[in-house]
């Protein structure tokens, strides 16, 4: 099994100012970049952000400030009796499918497909 290992905050700066709508809008009008769940642009007390499905208890999440986009790995569990079944169900329908083999392959994915998408934006 190859595990990537990030930091649980990953940046990527930008050469122009951006807001969080306009890459919502790159994201969701892209015809070559697949993002691996869905994704929603949220609006909260702390401002608005990109947020992906939970997948195997992990939830990527992206912010735009000026310059900065920050896609931070939110963990996210469910438990009932200690066992989290959605992440346990996950995995295994995941491993059926050849899918991600963790939560940290999903979240650099997600980093990965903003990058490309982004291309020479990027500082």
């Amino acid at each position: 099994m190859n595990v990537r290992i990030s930091s649980p905050v990953m940046k990527i700066k930008l050469k122009e100012p951006m807001a969080i709508e306009e890459l919502y809008n790159l994201m969701t009008e892209s015809q070559t970049t697949a993002f691996p769940r869905r994704f929603k642009l949220k609006g909260g007390l702390l401002g608005k952000s990109i947020q992906f499905d939970v997948y195997l208890q992990v939830q990527p999440t992206i912010t735009v400030k000026d310059h900065t986009i920050t896609i931070r790995r939110i963990e996210k569990s469910t438990s009932v009796g200690g066992i989290d079944f959605k992440a346990m169900s996950q995995s295994i329908g995941g491993l059926a499918k050849g899918d991600f083999s963790s939560g940290v392959d999903y979240f650099m994915n997600v980093y990965d497909r903003v990058c490309e998408l982004l291309g020479d934006r990027i500082q």
